[in-house]
């Protein structure tokens, strides 16, 4: 029976800070900022959502991309910055945001 409520107690105190965690918000004020919130967001979660992560920003900035590029007729256009997109997403609303944007990166994150 202890070991059944210690198991419990720890399951809780995990769900309870992955809970937390799961609220980090992006500051997207600054290039520094959107950094150290997208590395306290990464260092929140697990190698499969640090990957779906990686891919969502990744999709958001090559979408961006193309995007300015079709915009300006340049190939070589640059991406707006990354960080006023995302300021105060949480890690399931940057990649819900990342959503909008065409995949054209694909096939990083294994199951």
């Amino acid at each position: 029976m202890k070991q059944i409520i210690v198991v419990v107690l720890a399951l809780f105190a995990l769900s309870n800070v992955r809970a937390a965690d799961s609220q980090v918000r992006i500051d997207g004020h600054s290039q520094d900022s959107t950094a150290a919130g997208i590395q306290a967001m990464y260092a929140a979660h697990d190698n499969r959502d640090k990957c779906l992560l990686e891919t969502a920003i990744l999709r958001i900035q090559v979408g961006d991309q193309a995007a300015q590029a079709a915009r300006t007729g340049d190939k070589h256009a640059q991406a707006t910055p990354l960080g006023p997109k995302i300021n105060g997403m949480t890690y399931g609303q940057i990649l819900q945001f990342s959503q909008k944007y065409p995949d054209k990166v694909k096939g990083l994150c294994r199951n």
